[in-house]
């Protein structure tokens, strides 16, 4: 019989979040027991006011050696049957129980999410242990709590009836805040296309980034950050329809919640820290460093994170308020995560395979899609928004002697495409991508076909088809069915702007037949 459990958690509030199932089971399995937490001092809000809890201690591991020995001895004190130690502390291998989790337990490789890996750290006590408890109480929201966020909902003219969407453009880490300005332009077109009310959310360190966006958008948004503590904080993501976040402790208390989450993911592992099983998704872009998990881009630029434009989050966005998301991709295997579409041809040919960028686009839309083209190729692609990069083989100049050619394969291999689609066949093309190492070369079956990985029958010289349709059967023997294909140029807005005054300036009006 287990009468007494201490639970040990972890330092940081997220991660403590992740950490709060193993406690939901430990009530369920053991309804007599007294449980004492053994919280750091940033998390202690989640455990200080719940009644389910008996005790909670605050100790800082930056403790003296004093402090620790002095807690150590309190504790023993206690004769705990049960000691769960998720942070693999001194404490929990010193402790004397009957029943604790070994700090050498072997987890399987399958088991990959954090929230997962708690779990089975527990279940590795006993096999009969529940561990999918069906309440979940350890945020707990007193009605004072629940109050105080409807009076400022009140207060703000925002009703049930309303779409609250809850942004949080936070993280502890600045490696995994998306930036300030991308956020500035996705709220607009929430509050546009769903009459969305946009709350931001955060705590006393998100205050200054969630200011300036505030500042730029003005009345279009209710800022709370540093306004709530966690169990009001947990009141109001209740109330929303959605939480849009980076990768955070917003993120995991929303997830265990259970409420509608859509995360935004640069260098850290979605595997390990997404979004929480139910209705989520996750917006990325696989280039060929993430997720690295480290504290600093070596590169110093951040791509995987700059590169996320608004249009992808509010693609992720409708889908997930039509109830209609899609699956939540964590790089199962088969998924194309980094793709290279290849056309150095001409000019037209360039603009008429442009479908096949958007059907990449629509049934992979968190991979880095790349395309290869000629110089003159690159302002037909340069500003197409399903592009991540546009890549420039010169092979009549700067790269027209094999050294160069050699050397540009090489730094094309740095970027670890998964897969190239060559467009229009060329004995150069073939040669640089097979140097460059891309595991899948698909292509035609002329001009050294041999180095590709799939060829498929070329039948062009027959005219059977239009060019675009020939370039689509290259995505479609991949798997990739156009949802459109209509042909796409960007053109912008200066452009446009320039054209309007040089026929202003040659007397052809709006009104004017132009031939």
């Amino acid at each position: 019989m287990t009468d007494k459990i201490l639970f040990i958690t972890l330092s940081n509030i997220g991660d403590c979040i992740l950490s709060l199932p193993v406690l939901d089971a430990l009530k369920e399995n053991f309804t007599q027991a007294e449980i004492t937490v053994l919280s750091g001092p940033r998390p202690q809000e989640i455990f200080q006011d719940n009644p389910n809890i008996n005790k909670l201690i605050v100790f800082d591991k930056r403790s003296s050696i004093k402090e620790k020995i002095k807690l150590f001895n309190t504790l023993r004190k206690e004769r705990f049957d049960m000691i769960i130690d998720l942070r693999n502390s001194f404490l929990g291998a010193i402790l004397p129980a009957k029943y604790k989790i070994s700090p050498f337990l072997d987890i399987p490789e399958h088991v990959k999410h954090m929230k997962q890996r708690h779990l089975f750290r527990l279940q590795s006590l006993s096999s009969k242990l529940k561990t999918s408890a069906a309440i979940r109480s350890s945020i707990y929201i007193k009605p004072e709590d629940e109050k105080y966020i409807n009076n400022i909902l009140k207060e703000n003219n925002i009703t049930g009836d309303d779409t609250i969407i809850i942004v949080a453009p936070g993280a502890r880490s600045h490696i995994k805040r998306w930036g300030q300005d991308k956020f500035v332009e996705l709220i607009p077109s929430l509050i546009r296309e769903f009459g969305a009310k946009i709350i931001l959310a955060g705590d006393k360190a998100d205050a200054p980034n969630n200011k300036y966006i505030a500042g730029r958008l003005g009345h279009q948004v209710l800022d709370l950050s540093a306004k709530t503590n966690i169990a009001q904080l947990a009141a109001l993501l209740k109330k929303s329809r959605l939480v849009i976040t980076n990768d955070s402790a917003i993120l995991h208390m929303a997830g265990y919640l259970d409420i509608p989450t859509l995360a935004i993911f640069g260098p850290t592992n979605e595997i390990k820290y997404g979004p929480w099983p139910g209705v989520s998704s996750i917006v990325k872009k696989d280039i060929f460093c993430r997720p690295c998990e480290k504290a600093q881009c070596k590169f110093g630029t951040l791509k995987c994170l700059q590169l996320i434009g608004a249009e992808d989050v509010l693609k992720q966005a409708r889908s997930l308020l039509a109830h209609n998301p899609e699956p939540t991709a964590y790089n199962q295997k088969g998924d194309l995560e980094r793709i290279l579409i290849v056309r150095t041809d001409r000019i037209g040919d360039v603009l008429l395979s442009t479908p096949v960028i958007k059907a990449f686009r629509d049934n992979y839309p968190h991979a880095y899609i790349a395309m290869m083209v000629s110089p003159y190729g690159k302002s037909v692609v340069e500003d197409n928004p399903y592009l991540d990069e546009v890549i420039v083989y010169d092979k009549d100049a700067k790269h027209k002697s094999w050294p160069r050619s050699l050397k540009f394969a090489r730094n094309l291999k740095k970027k670890k495409f998964d897969v190239a689609v060559i467009l229009h066949p060329t004995n150069r093309v073939h040669l640089v991508t097979f140097f460059a190492g891309i595991p899948r070369r698909v292509g035609y079956d002329r001009k050294l076909s041999f180095l590709l990985t799939d060829r498929i029958r070329h039948t062009k010289q027959s005219g059977q088809k239009h060019e675009s349709e020939y370039a689509l059967d290259l995505a479609r023997y991949l798997g990739v069915e156009p949802k459109d294909k209509n042909i796409f140029l960007s053109v912008k807005p200066a452009l446009e702007e320039r054209v309007a005054e040089l026929l202003k300036e040659e007397g052809a009006g709006r009104s004017d037949k132009l031939l």
